[in-house]
């Protein structure tokens, strides 16, 4: 080799020195590493390792292979003119390739999913009695209707659309843990996210196929402590009462209705003039029950603050 240097070029030299390297990749458990990259090191030259890990390149004498794969730490080894280089790679402390979450914070601009946000400064801007009447109105494509009128029931929220004949409600996440969104007051929301697509279901499974709302709630800030009070007075009163017929209207219609003197006229006209209330009432029950006003009242206090350790909200 050395005389054939001397007198020829020093690139044939070069060439003579070159030697295929062959060998298996594996970690430590001695498994074969499929895919991992195997590069002369200086150089653009490289091969990937098959299905049993084994690889072959050509390589030169003072030459150096690296040996990579995701997730693993590097690995240099000089050639020194050796044809069979097997290496073993352990496993990195920190995978910098590729990182994988199930839900967080991500910037609105990198968003592709479908995704309604609405702020705590929003939801307080009108009074509502729970988390699910401030919704109301504030989101595209999001129903709330009320299921009845009772004073501090939640609401029906919808959000992708009645989609089964048994459940329809969306999956309530607050502060990353499932639960009631009418269990939290509106005072204390953030901020509240809906996801209205499918790609809610890879990171909720099943459960997000009518859409998930996530509740974030307030959190102490660094700095004295801060005492806010929010107070309202409110009346409350039914929209519309059905206007019913007295007692004698009915029955003279229901004589007419069946064509025979059920009601007499003298049963017909102790119902008008209301001389046996017990027997024969002529009441107004919805107007006495529903007819006036109800008043409404809600406070709220709360102290928060913190140091740059520990923050609290109370």
């Amino acid at each position: 080799g050395s005389e054939m240097c001397i007198r020829d070029r020093l690139s044939i030299c070069a060439y003579a020195q070159q030697i295929t390297v062959t060998g298996t990749v594996t970690d430590a458990e001695n498994n074969p590493l499929i895919g991992a990259a195997v590069v002369v090191v200086g150089t653009t030259d490289g091969v990937i390792t098959d299905f049993d890990g084994k690889y072959t390149i050509k390589a030169a004498f003072g030459q150096s292979l690296n040996f990579s794969y995701v997730g693993y730490r590097e690995q240099t080894v000089k050639v020194d003119g050796r044809s069979v280089i097997n290496v073993k790679l352990s496993e990195g402390e920190l995978l910098d390739e590729v990182v994988v979450i199930g839900y967080g914070t991500v910037k609105k601009s990198h968003l592709t999913g479908a995704v309604a946000s609405v702020s705590g400064k929003e939801l307080q801007a009108n009074v509502a009695r729970s988390a699910s009447a401030a919704l109301q109105g504030r989101v595209a494509g999001v129903t709330v209707s009320a299921a009845n009128g009772q004073p501090g029931e939640g609401l029906n929220i919808n959000v992708r659309g009645i989609s089964s004949l048994s459940a329809t409600s969306p999956l309530y996440v607050i502060d990353g843990v499932y639960g009631d969104i009418n269990m939290v007051d509106p005072a204390d929301i953030q901020s509240i996210e809906v996801l209205k697509d499918a790609s809610a279901a890879a990171i909720y499974g099943s459960r997000a196929a009518n859409g998930v709302i996530l509740v974030t709630t307030k959190k102490g800030k660094e700095g004295k402590a801060r005492i806010i009070y929010n107070g309202s007075v409110g009346m409350s009163q039914a929209t519309e009462l059905p206007e019913l017929a007295h007692s004698y209207e009915y029955a003279e219609f229901y004589n007419k209705a069946i064509g025979a003197e059920t009601y007499t006229p003298e049963m017909i006209q102790k119902y008008r003039d209301g001389s046996d209330p017990d027997n024969y009432a002529d009441e107004m029950y919805l107007d006495d029950l529903l007819g006036g006003h109800a008043l409404q009242t809600k406070h709220e206090l709360s102290v928060s603050g913190g140091t740059e350790k520990v923050q609290y909200m109370v």
